[in-house]
Order: C-alpha cells, then structure tokens, then sequence
C-alpha cells in the first residue's frame, strides 16, 4: 500500500448481541469483512440470527450463497448455527469479471415465518472492466413524484395527512416545488416543495366527490401533473407522532357506522404484540391516546388500527431510537503514521451475555454511504427501496426524515399466522444406506460411527438402526473438513455395501431473479479517483504480491484454554505421540506434570494420578478405572 502512494485509513466495524427482549420471529444480520473485494480475495463473513433483540434459538443451520448480477448459482454453503451465530467464507475466482455478486443467506426459521423474509446484499468487486463500465455511466434526469396517504387511504372531508417523494430515474433525489389544484378548476388548495431526500408532507382536506393533482416542472422546465390518491368517501384516519418519549396517536371517523363505534389499536414489533388497547367512539368523533415507550427496545413499530370486526382499517410504521445502546466504543490511542500502533476500546456491560465481531478495512475498501449496523438491522430487512441517499440521511437519525420515509416506502408484512410448533432442521445428518436390498439388517445391529475433524477432535457414536436398510444420525456439528470411520457389530459383510452421505437439508436453485437496477447500476463512488486505478492495474499484474502485502502478519490471541502453556505442552505431545482415534485433547486425561504448580504436594506419580482421575485404582499391579466403556490415555512431561 505505501510503495502505491495511497493514504489508508482503517474502519472499524463491531456487531454484537445481548439478551434483552423477546419475540418469536427470526431474521438475521450479516457482518462482512469489508464492502468491496478483488478478484481472489475471500469474503469472510458472520451472521447473526435474532428474535427482537434477543439471540434466536430456532434454527440450527444457516445456508448461504452467491449468484452473479443474472441471477445464476455460483456458490453455495451450509454452516451450523452456534448460540445464534455462524461464520462462513467464500472464496473468489482470479478470473471473476463481474463488478457485483448477489449474496443471499437465509435458515428455515426465518422461511417459515415468512417465505420472503430472505438476507440479501449486493456485494460489490472491483476489476479494471467494472471501474469502466461505472464511468460510462450518465445519470438521467428523469423525474417521478407519488404521493401517499399517512395511514394508507384518504378519507373525505377530513383534514388528511400526505406525503409525497420525488426521484430521479437512478434513485437519487429530486428538489421540485410545485402546487396542489382541485381537478377540473383553477382553485389551488397549497404549495409543496422537496427537502434534501426529494421528500416532504403536507395535510389538506379533501371534499367529497373531488379530485385533485400535483402541478410541478420537470429539469428541463416541462409543466408535469401527479394524480393525488383519491379519497374514500366513508372510513377512519390514523395519524401517529412521538415526543417526550411517548407514541402519540389519534382517530377520527367520518361516519356513525357501527362498525367505527368500538375499534382496536395493537402495535407489533416484528410478530411480538407489545401494545392492544381497545377504542370505545360511540358519540365521539375523535380520540387521542398515547403509548409509553420505556419498556420497549429500540426497532420498528408497527402500528394497526381494527374496526369491531377485528379487520385492518389503517395502518402506520413508527421507529423508536432511544440512544441508550450498551456498547461504547472510543479510540484510547490514535497514531496515523505508518505502521503506528492505534489502540480501541469495546467496553461493555458485565451483566449482560455478548457476541461480538470486529473487522479492520482500508477506506478505499469501504462503502462510505453505508449506513449504521442499526439502521440496517431496523431498515434493510424490512422498508423496501432503501437508496443510498436514504442510508445518509438515517445516519443523522433526523426523526422528521425517518418519518418522511416510513411514510413514502412499503414496508415488508408480516405473517402472523404462524405455524404452532416451529419445526426447523437439526444441524448436519449422516445418513447410512445399503446398496442392495438383499442385505436385510437384523434387529441387533449396530453402526459404530467415529467422526474426526480438526475442531473438536474425535466425536464416537452407537446409532441404532432407524429401520431394517438403514442408519441415520441427526444433529451433527462438523468444522471445517472431517473423515467419518464407520463399522457395523455383527454382519462384518454388510460394511461392503454401504454408502455414508450427508443428508442435503435444502438445494439452492441455480437461478434467481437479476438483480435490481438501482442496487447494481452505479459502483460507489469511492473507487472513482486515479489511485484506486493504479492501485487495480497493479494488483491485476502481480495478485500473489498483493495477498501477501494485505495479510497481517503479527496476530495475538488470548484465550483461557489453549492460551497458557500448561495445555501447549500437551498439544505438542498430542501431535508427536497420537494418531488417529487416539488423537485429540479433547476425549481421555491428558496431564502437564511439568508446569502444575501442585505437584509438589504428592510424593510419587502414582499419588498424583489417583487424585486427578476420578475412579482410578491400582488392582494386582494393574491399573484401571472403575467405569465401563471408557478410554484411559495418559501424556507426561517429564524433566
């Protein structure tokens, strides 16, 4: 990096769970390494499954993929879900030409609930013909405007809250101002104009059997008009607003219908109920009431409002950011020289359970128009056409902007017909089948299963048979690669027509819908300036030598187990003396006799053993545990 001349400035990015509120809807937040990657370069990724702003228990497997810009399968993997966590990668080809890759990545516990309910990401790659291709780009100036009641539809002869947003035909703002006019007359009921996010609000009072459009002039001074939603002639309004900590809301009605006279109002979180109070109008025309907002987590809030019959009249989207966040992060020592040490520091409440996650990247790496991990665990999964100018405004956590774009998005339904009981999958599955049915298993049989991996060591299972042709073993969890040794007790001949497999718990389909334009149009404008493109040019020729510069070279882990030398120096005898069913630390006894300090209190080691293996004895000069079915390994040190 410094041979190319580029000033780098490194971004911290932190997620983390705790365990505060709970809900039975799951959905999932991603955090990625960076925003843009190279050619051969990894995504290092780590999800996050949450239930309101609690971790999920509901699923066990989280699957991932990546598909081109077209919509075609590239890669996919299935990863085990540990205390509402998972971690994955993927790794890039050389040759990769495209400028953008669609990330997909979802579990069962989120399908259920909702088959839309989906984590998508565009993710961007930056290559010599993408850099190209974005600077061809010419941004259009053509403009829309659409206007949107507050609680879905207008009422007549009401006083009716709209607001309208105004885009260019690549998802940018507009700024426009025009008028509002009664159809068919010259009678103007009031001005409007855009504000910086090409949005704005407005109330007037619609009369019965009237119709009226927006009057405003296009970029190149052409008079356009903007049908406003009609209004209908007999309902209810819903207008909500916050101040003070309090959710205020009012209804009002147009009729004595009897249906109007008794109304309910509930307010969800996702598909937790947090608020139902029921509205008793009778005589009266209006109402006001309010929600108090301390006991409730910050998120979205959506608010309904029902006639007697239980069925939706109005509907509002609220979001409660009440700045009280747990986490404190701040820069303890910051040194911009090369190679300077920079110190940050995560404090966090004792009291509460953590999962945290950090990645360093270079800004030149990083999408500045991101928004935060809030705004995109409260927004990106839920309000649709978020754009990037969107993203900036909520940074600012303007309430009159976030309200303007609850109010001018759509907003993903939530499925509240939730199936009973949950029944999601169970990990990985082994299953064993014969190749030819003339082999009949008896009764009696056993499959002794031994699982090896790098993580956990050697895993050893007893499975019955689950009928006469077949073994099958659930909720299995591998890291990394793993060999799987197996045998059957009693017909030794058998073993030679099995086949174990994996059991695929979901296919991804090798096609999905292209990605939108607006998401993949326009690359950030970060990579538009001529260092990037040296710095392109010369990755392209030496990419070897790029890896080697971007890995950092001097890592420190501290960990209680496998971080002090007691446990080092078994793991060394480990390697050299133990092989296959034998290795690992993690089944037998394994002592360091060496580096404990409570040595000293027994005379010999046979005193030090009968204190430190519960059930050894010695027995006619033999030793052996008391316990059945158990393996007795012992690794010594000795001076």
């Amino acid at each position: 990096m410094n041979k190319l001349s580029l000033r780098s400035t490194l971004i911290l990015l932190c997620f983390f769970h705790c365990n505060l509120f709970a809900q039975s809807y799951e959905a999932s937040h991603l955090h990625f390494d960076k925003d843009i990657y190279l050619p051969g370069e990894t995504i290092w990724f780590k999800a996050y499954l949450y239930n309101g702003s609690e971790s999920s228990t509901l699923s066990t497997n989280f699957y991932a993929a990546i598909y081109d810009t077209s919509g075609k399968l590239l890669q996919q993997k299935q990863y085990p879900i540990i205390d509402g966590t998972a971690n994955g990668d993927f790794t890039l080809s050389d040759s990769i030409t495209t400028g953008q890759l669609q990330f997909v990545a979802f579990t069962k516990g989120m399908q259920l609930n909702d088959s839309n309910n989906i984590y998508k990401k565009i993710i961007t790659i930056l290559t010599k013909d993408a850099i190209s291709k974005n600077q061809q780009n010419v941004t259009s100036n053509d403009i829309r405007l659409q206007f949107f009641a507050e609680g879905g539809n207008a009422i007549e002869a009401m006083p009716n809250y709209y607001a309208y947003r105004a885009w260019h035909s690549d998802g940018s703002p507009a700024n426009i101002q025009g008028l509002i006019r009664e159809q068919g007359s010259n009678t103007d009921i009031d001005s409007f104009y855009t504000n910086e996010l090409g949005m704005g609000k407005i109330q007037f009072t619609p009369q019965p059997g009237k119709t009226y459009q927006a009057i405003w002039k296009s970029a190149d001074e052409k008079t356009m008009f903007t049908i406003i939603p009609a209004a209908i002639p007999v309902g209810v309004l819903l207008h909500a607003e916050q101040s003070d900590n309090m959710l205020y809301f009012s209804v009002a009605k147009n009729s004595d219908a009897s249906n109007f006279n008794t109304m309910y109002i509930v307010a969800k979180m996702a598909t937790l109920q947090v608020y139902e109070a029921t509205l008793h109008l009778n005589d009266l025309f209006k109402i006001v009431n309010k929600i108090p907002l301390d006991s409730l987590p910050n998120g979205l809030v959506q608010l309904t409002l029902l006639d007697s019959n239980k069925m939706p009249l109005q509907e509002r989207m609220i979001i409660i950011n009440k700045k009280n966040g747990l986490l404190n992060l701040t820069v303890a020592e910051k040194n911009t020289a090369a190679k300077a040490k920079n110190v940050i520091k995560l404090n966090i409440s004792d009291t509460l359970i953590y999962n945290l996650s950090a990645s360093i990247a270079d800004i030149n790496f990083f999408n500045k128009t991101n928004t935060t991990i809030n705004n995109q665990l409260w927004f990106n999964e839920n309000i649709r056409g978020i754009t990037v100018q969107v993203k900036q405004a909520l940074q600012t956590n303007d309430v009159n902007n976030i309200d303007l774009i609850l109010l001018t998005h759509g907003w993903r339904k939530y499925n509240n017909n939730l199936p009973d009981l949950l029944k999601a999958d169970n990990y990985l599955t082994i299953a064993t089948n014969k190749k030819e049915k003339k082999y009949i298993l008896s009764s009696r049989e056993k499959l002794n299963l031994i699982i090896k991996d790098a993580y956990t060591g050697n895993q050893f299972y007893d499975i019955e048979q689950t009928s006469q042709s077949n073994f099958v073993k659930p909720g299995l969890v591998f890291y990394d690669s793993a060999k799987v040794y197996y045998k059957i007790t009693r017909s030794g001949e058998i073993e030679n027509y099995l086949i174990p497999k994996r059991e695929e718990l979901y296919i991804f389909p090798k096609f999905i819908n292209k990605a939108e334009a607006e998401n993949h149009k326009k690359l950030p404008d970060v990579i538009n300036n001529n260092a990037i493109d040296t710095f392109i040019q010369d990755y392209s020729n030496t990419p070897k030598k790029f890896n080697d510069l971007q890995t950092i070279k001097t890592v420190v882990v501290k960990s209680k187990k496998y971080g002090n030398p007691t446990t080092l120096r078994i793991l060394e005898l480990d390697d050299k003396y133990t092989s296959g069913m034998f290795s690992g630390i993690g089944r037998g006894y394994q002592f360091n006799i060496l580096d404990d300090p409570n040595n000293e209190a027994f005379s010999n080691i046979f005193s030090y053993l009968t204190s430190r293996v519960p059930g050894l004895v010695k027995k006619s000069g033999n030793w052996g545990i008391e316990r059945a079915n158990e393996f007795l390994i012992f690794s010594f040190f000795f001076k």
